[in-house]
């Protein structure tokens, strides 16, 4: 799914939250990424120097002290997926969201994204940025742009889910449903799966989608043989920051 970032998302009270409820400091995410440092980071990554600029690029981090931009996209992703599937991934808590909680923020969440903040504080959770991981960037080709003339710049993060939790560690409503909008069908499937449909034309798969599931085979099958007690179990489920 294709997320775009709002003010919201660096707003300084969610630091706020991540210092009540959280286990970690959201500037920790300032320094993560790829492992290779020979890897370079993405545009949307870049700082410019120039604070208006950079408050343009963001959509508005509100200043103050606001969420870094490493904490916001991931935020930013975990609240459209929240959005659009139901699923939202939280840092673990012994007392999960209440469903019914879940399911009356949802559509506010949808028409306001400020109100994820709300449901947070209510829930007393804060979502799991820490879960997710740089995986890919795409940024589109010069000369290939939409009828506006943009090129947008995408990050790929991926999180990765143990079969067997039934989401009261953290990983959230496993319950994946569609909110009937942008997102008219739903499924937990595997990378394999969906390439062979795909090369049986039984779905469509942009470019970035076909390069980057081949990406994942390889690197289960890597983990597979490297590993015996790594468990094929595991799902990978793709988020995406797009900023254009």
């Amino acid at each position: 799914m294709f997320c775009l970032c709002v003010q919201a998302d660096f707003s300084q009270e969610w630091r706020e939250l991540f210092n009540r409820y959280g286990k970690r400091s959201v500037d920790e995410l300032v320094h993560s990424g790829p492992e290779n440092p020979n890897v370079t980071r993405p545009f949307l990554m870049e700082s410019s120097g120039d604070e208006e600029e950079e408050e343009e690029r963001c959509g508005g981090r509100g200043g103050g002290g606001g969420l870094p931009r490493e904490a916001a996209f991931r935020l930013c992703a975990l609240r459209e997926t929240f959005e659009e599937s139901g699923v939202f991934l939280h840092e673990p808590t012994s007392s999960p969201p209440d469903p019914e909680l879940m399911a009356r923020y949802r559509p506010l969440v949808h028409r306001d994204p400020r109100q994820l903040l709300s449901l947070c504080r209510e829930a007393r959770v804060v979502p799991d940025l820490w879960g997710l991981c740089e995986f890919a960037d795409w940024l589109t080709p010069l000369g290939r742009t939409d009828t506006s003339g943009r090129r947008f710049d995408t990050i790929f993060y991926a999180a990765f889910l143990e079969e067997e939790e039934d989401g009261g560690g953290g990983a959230g409503s496993r319950h994946a449903t569609t909110d009937a909008v942008e997102v008219t069908d739903a499924v937990w499937t595997n990378p394999c799966d969906i390439m062979t449909d795909a090369r049986k034309e039984k779905l469509w798969l942009a470019p970035p989608q076909v390069w980057e599931g081949q990406r994942i085979m390889l690197i289960l099958c890597e983990k597979r043989e490297k590993s015996r007690r790594w468990r094929a179990s595991r799902i990978l489920f793709f988020f995406c920051v797009c900023v254009c």
